[in-house]
């Protein structure tokens, strides 16, 4: 090899870096997305100002928490997977029920809950669908035995009485949810900011 085709050391780093660059934007383009929560309807689990890491592939189960987009909307929601195609949704008097089986597991507690002006004291309760475990905060509109379409999602939040989700818009199809939060990293101060 002749001298003048070594590259230098210099050369050699900065093709390195521009490669990696290169790698994380197309990987951030078409594998994961970083979000920072802005609303306290995912409360008491997620916190407004939370970095939550979205992996863009795969198909989301219940349980899973989604970032969604409305057809025609430019705003970007998280939200929980309760029910797939084909599954039987139902909330009354805070009660999730899916085809028939109650996702509430034990006794409700009080907790302190953070939201919009500050944490205040909520009824809090453990719900459950597969492995996945979770805490919600009862109330808002009931759905009543609502069949989850082919090719949907039926989706709620959290923190239910500050949620906008598939009480408001109706099941979710697949196709609307850009990817499942894998990595949550808690940041700022979760008491404060508004409702969706």
């Amino acid at each position: 090899m002749g001298e003048g085709s070594r590259r230098s050391p210099a050369a050699i780093g900065a093709a390195a870096l521009f490669g990696l660059g290169l790698l994380l934007v197309l990987s951030r383009a078409f594998l994961f997305d970083l979000r920072t929560l802005a609303t306290s309807s995912m409360a008491p689990n997620l916190a407004q100002g939370d970095l939550l890491l979205v992996w863009r592939l795969g198909r989301p189960e219940p349980g899973d928490i989604v970032l969604l987009r409305l057809d025609g909307d430019a705003e970007r929601y998280l939200k929980r997977v309760v029910a797939v195609e084909g599954e039987r949704v139902e909330l009354t008097d805070g009660a999730l029920r899916v085809d028939g089986v109650e996702a509430v597991e034990g006794a409700a507690e009080e907790e302190r809950v953070c939201g919009p002006g500050g944490a205040r004291q909520s009824t809090v309760v453990t719900e459950a669908r597969g492995s996945h475990r979770w805490k919600a905060v009862p109330g808002g509109r009931d759905v009543f035995a609502e069949t989850v379409p082919a090719g949907h999602v039926y989706v709620l939040g959290d923190h239910r009485p500050r949620s906008k989700d598939s009480r408001t818009w109706g099941p979710i199809p697949v196709d609307d949810i850009v990817g499942v939060v894998v990595h949550r990293w808690p940041r700022g101060a979760p008491c404060d900011g508004p409702s969706e």
